[in-house]
């Protein structure tokens, strides 16, 4: 094999297709990953062959990468340092890209910036949630799910500004499950100080969604949402881990974490 896995232990449940990692840090693009693969070790291998920390290596590539989009926002620094700390196993790999010329490193982390639909994707129909859900199921998939929420974060910009968006989902033990999202574009504009000199200016405009809240039920392995706990829509997830051990969940093409 040319390629090993980005992923370490990376599973599939039935029933589910092999993710699409489209973050804007999609650091594990098949073509360029068999440029970028070291020779001393396996992919998501240190020299020594044991994880290496991968987290000062995304800080530059981030820093690399946002300074070639012309973008100043912390926000951004920090949200690409997390996709990338959670996702890349392969220091020396993210250190090649933070030295990369700026054409290669933007085509690498915007290459599938628009993502997927997520778990939103399986909600449709009218209807609104029931005061009682059926049973949830019980397995690994249940148990994961249940385990914490789970949120997806991106961002995209230019010189002119950016919007971060993040998704937040939670699956309870009682069947149901909700979903929130919210959203936050800082922008630029030109304004004048006392001396009439030409400053620039920042500000910022958010906003959040309603939400969606419904069923949501797993069996064997296969998860099923639903609005109104009557029509049920298959969901094709997929379970891998970062180089950390953390689970990352593929729902419909969007990645989800771990958080709070």
């Amino acid at each position: 094999m040319l390629l090993k896995d980005a992923v370490a232990d990376q599973r599939s449940y039935a029933g589910a297709s092999r993710p699409l990692l489209f973050t804007p840090v999609a650091l594990f693009l098949l073509p360029l990953a068999a440029c970028m693969m070291p020779r001393g070790g396996g992919w998501g291998q240190g020299s020594n062959g044991q994880a290496a920390s991968v987290s000062p290596p995304c800080e530059r590539a981030c820093a690399h990468y946002l300074q070639c989009k012309s973008v100043e926002d912390a926000q951004a620094q920090s949200g690409c340092v997390s996709e990338c700390t959670a996702k890349a196993t392969d220091p020396a790999a993210v250190d090649r890209l933070a030295v990369s010329e700026c054409s290669e490193i933007v085509a690498v982390f915007d290459a599938a910036a628009g993502g997927g639909q997520g778990f939103e994707g399986s909600v449709t129909g009218g209807g609104t949630a029931p005061a009682s859900c059926p049973a949830t199921g019980s397995g690994e998939l249940a148990s994961l799910l249940t385990r914490s929420p789970w949120c997806h974060f991106s961002y995209s910009g230019t010189s002119g500004g950016g919007t971060s968006a993040q998704e937040r989902v939670v699956f309870d033990g009682s069947g149901h499950f909700s979903l929130t999202g919210g959203s936050e574009s800082s922008y630029s504009g030109q304004t004048q100080n006392q001396y009439g000199e030409s400053t620039g200016a920042w500000g910022t405009n958010g906003s959040s969604s309603a939400g969606q809240r419904g069923c949501w039920k797993a069996e064997a392995g296969v998860l099923f949402l639903s609005k109104d706990g009557q029509s049920w829509n298959q969901t094709p997830v997929n379970v891998s881990q970062n180089s950390n051990g953390y689970p990352i969940i593929t729902a419909n093409g969007k990645e989800y974490y771990t958080c709070n």
